[in-house]
């Protein structure tokens, strides 16, 4: 009875009871907002920083990458055993300073590269190593005087220099880089295993179904007539003409005219000092950067920027591509 009594008792004084519950909310949310707050601005900070390492990491990066660039096309002089410091430059507000030591030995070419990019808080630092893939002056070539024939289905192995013109028959293989003072031509389903240079006023020509299992450097023009194949990049002081259904696997750099036919493809990105033409269906997988004009046929299409200003040739050439051998951040 006496339970039954005080049980009453507390049910019916409910007077008072709100407040109670309203204080105890806000004792519990004081107690845990400012963490919660804390925990909060903590996690934009570190956002904000994590965010400003990754951009000086690109700014670092970036560094590395020019002083390549600049190796590769033989615009940095780095004697054997000398280093280089290139000027300073601003990216992602953070000063990057960029170090190039030639420390090559008597079996080959090495460079390293130091990139450091600073905020003045905080800085990165990138240290690669790279050396140069190929050379193409170290290539042991077989001098030929004269012209260099290869009858059809005929294979050779072995470097070629030609003091005239190299032609190579119907299925005819050379299993070798190539050099000619003249002109290179391809006849139906021929095949050169290798890189292509022309060193005199030339053009190559490639039948249909020919090959070139390499990158071709050429003082004339580089012409494909149909179901061709570049497998590399094209350098010429003339123009470039893909015939129909023909693929240049890298990019293409050309003093003259660039000429796509149908279906017709290059996979890299153009360089070219006056026009730009895609036949139908033609494909440019890389940016195009033209002196002159751009145009398009029915279903041609281009996957990168242009038109972008022609500032002349910024492939590699045969023998500057350069291969990176560690790349670390310190």
């Amino acid at each position: 009875m006496i339970m039954k009594k005080l049980w009453h008792e507390l049910k019916g004084n409910e007077k008072g009871q709100a407040l109670v519950v309203v204080l105890c909310f806000l004792v519990i949310g004081g107690l845990t907002i400012a963490p919660s707050l804390n925990y909060a601005a903590t996690s934009l900070n570190a956002g904000q920083v994590h965010k400003e390492k990754m951009q000086q990491l690109y700014a670092a990066d970036a560094g590395a990458e020019y002083a390549m660039w600049q190796l590769a096309h033989n615009a940095l002089e780095l004697p054997e055993s000398g280093q280089t410091v290139l000027p300073e430059f601003l990216l992602n507000n953070n000063a990057v300073n960029v170090v190039a030591d030639n420390v090559s030995d008597n079996v080959s070419d090495l460079y390293r590269i130091i990139s450091t990019a600073n905020d003045n808080h905080s800085s990165t630092t990138v240290e690669t190593y790279m050396t140069f893939e190929f050379s193409i002056d170290d290539v042991p070539w077989e001098g030929h005087e004269g012209n260099f024939i290869l009858e059809p289905g005929e294979e050779y192995t072995g470097d070629v220099h030609a003091e005239g013109n190299i032609q190579l028959g119907e299925n005819s293989t050379i299993n070798g880089h190539c050099r000619a003072e003249g002109n290179v031509q391809l006849d139906a389903g021929a095949t050169i295993n290798g890189h292509v240079v022309c060193e005199g006023n030339v053009q190559i020509q490639m039948a249909e179904g020919a090959v070139i299992n390499g990158s071709v450097i050429s003082q004339g023009s580089v012409q494909i007539v149909a179901h061709g194949l570049i497998d590399g990049n094209v350098i010429a002081q003339g123009n470039v003409q893909l015939g129909p259904w023909t693929t240049i696997t890298g990019g293409v750099c050309t003093e003259g005219n660039c000429q796509l036919g149908q279906e017709a493809v290059i996979q890299g990105s153009v360089h070219g000092a006056a026009n730009v033409e895609l036949g139908p269906d033609a494909i440019i997988g890389g940016d195009v950067h033209v002196g002159d004009t751009v145009t398009l046929g029915p279903g041609a299409q281009i996957n990168g920027d242009y038109p972008l200003p022609y500032e002349g040739c910024l492939l590699s050439l045969i023998g500057e591509g350069c291969q990176i051998l560690s790349w670390e951040i310190k």
